[in-house]
């Protein structure tokens, strides 16, 4: 089923979410606000539902009023279904009749008891024992047409807590969270997303099962953050031509994934907050040319590179259309500095985090660990010299020229000289030498002596 999503603010986007993951579905394209100034310093963004099709790679349209021109567009995309949640604008009725199927309205309470735009704050503050959602049909009046489908949530304020999750590649969550059902009061889903209710005070231990079934049942490396390009590409190549072109490919999803690109040897010219500092914007450079990247839910200040440094980039290319422009948005889904052996990465991350689980390894997987003398001189200088932001030792390994060879001890070093206080890490697991330091010896570190426990 072909469908226009339309919504806004932030709560509407696990529909959008659970939308683009289910089978069966085709979210044509999203329909939202216009661009607003938010803020102190009134800085022009972006709404959340915005962000989240942009990162999917969907078709964004944000008239300040459906017009005729958008009513062409919707002729034309032929969408089956028009799915609202939180748009902010009433849509006539005419416009209602460009759906074979019709529209569903979400609303964010149990209707008929709280109409209009602040559903949420009257339950709240009438002391509402329940809310919920409710699915109705569209129709001219706000909140009158029928109820298709009212989800309960128990206002108890403490005791129970809901949650949704998407999976990642691979990895079938409805399986997992099924390992776990004692846990829960009641949970659905599918294989790429799924839902739950449960007890607060079940977190801790639901969290340890859940990790328990996955180390078992899954293989190590899926859960080693990666990003798998399909074609390499030059920055040259970004154009709006290659983009229109790329969108014959459309509609993406479960069975036809957006194409990413890798470009390398990157050269990081610009780093700037945007957002309010939920997202950055990269502007890159190679061999003459130039252009703009967004890395949505990073921060600046857990950015681990700055400017100068040559990365490697995968990305996806988003094509928006309005008012006839097009404008090419890049998307990054992973980066890492240049001149990585990624073998040699994954085998040093895997290997670390099997001895940080408290896992046995054998005698030569602990030599690749142990830091000699001059490694802790060199990681301790290069952290005094420069932060280590994120705690994300593959930069560290870049900044000291090796291609991941040494990751593995470099990672232990770091958390042996945290451990005994030679270095210090803040809210942002930013690593630095502290101001005020004592001498100390680095061979009563526990870890240390772990290490050579194995050799």
């Amino acid at each position: 089923m072909k469908i226009l999503f339309a919504g806004t603010p932030e709560i509407a986007v696990p529909s959008l979410e659970a939308l683009i993951a289910s089978p069966g579905t085709d979210v044509v394209a999203v329909l939202t606000n216009p661009d607003r100034p938010v803020g102190r310093g009134r800085r022009i963004e972006a709404s959340p539902v915005k962000q989240k099709a942009l990162e999917a790679g969907l078709r964004v349209y944000q008239p300040e009023k459906p017009d005729e021109d958008f009513y062409d567009v919707v002729r034309f995309l032929r969408p089956d279904l028009l799915v609202v949640f939180a748009y902010g604008q009433i849509f006539p009725e005419d416009f209602l009749l460009l759906f074979p199927k019709g529209g569903i309205n979400i609303h964010p309470s149990l209707l008929p008891r709280w109409r209009g735009p602040s559903p949420i704050q009257a339950a709240v503050l009438n002391r509402d024992r329940e809310t919920g959602f409710t699915i109705q049909t569209m129709v001219k009046k706000m909140d009158a047409g029928d109820i298709l489908y009212r989800e309960t949530v128990l206002l108890s304020g403490k005791d129970t807590v809901t949650g949704s999750c998407r999976s990642i590649s691979g990895v079938n969550i409805h399986d997992a969270l099924s390992s776990c059902e004692r846990f829960f009061s009641r949970f659905g889903g599918h294989a790429y997303a799924a839902g739950l209710t449960m007890q607060q005070k079940d977190i801790d231990e639901f969290r340890a099962a859940m990790d328990d079934y996955l180390w078992h049942n899954e293989p190590e490396e899926k859960f080693i953050p990666s990003a798998q390009y399909d074609f390499e590409m030059e920055l040259g190549g970004i154009t709006k031509r290659f983009a229109e072109e790329l969108s014959m490919l459309e509609p993406f999803g479960a069975g036809n994934p957006q194409p990413c690109f890798g470009l390398f040897g990157v050269r990081i010219d610009d780093i700037a907050s945007v957002s309010d500092g939920k997202h950055i914007r990269i502007s890159v450079s190679k061999n003459g040319a130039r252009t703009g990247v967004v890395y949505f839910g990073m921060q600046d200040k857990r950015f681990p590179f700055d400017k100068g440094d040559t990365v490697d980039l995968a990305v996806n290319l988003d094509r928006n259309v309005y008012n006839g422009e097009t404008r090419v948005s890049v998307i990054v889904r992973g980066i890492r500095p240049s001149a990585t052996d990624e073998d040699k990465v994954l085998s040093a991350i895997s290997l670390f985090e099997r001895f940080s689980r408290g896992e046995h390894i054998g005698s030569e997987e602990a030599k690749r660990l142990l830091p000699d003398r001059a490694l802790e001189v060199e990681v301790f200088r290069s952290i005094k010299a420069k932060p280590l932001r994120d705690k994300y030792c593959e930069a560290l390994c870049s900044r000291l020229g090796d291609d991941g060879e040494r990751l593995a001890a470099i990672s232990a070093t770091v958390d042996i000289m945290l451990e005994m206080g030679v270095l210090t890490a803040d809210e942002y697991n930013t690593v630095s030498v502290p101001q005020v330091s004592q001498k100390v010896n680095l061979e009563d570190s526990a870890i240390l002596r772990r290490i050579r426990s194995f050799i």
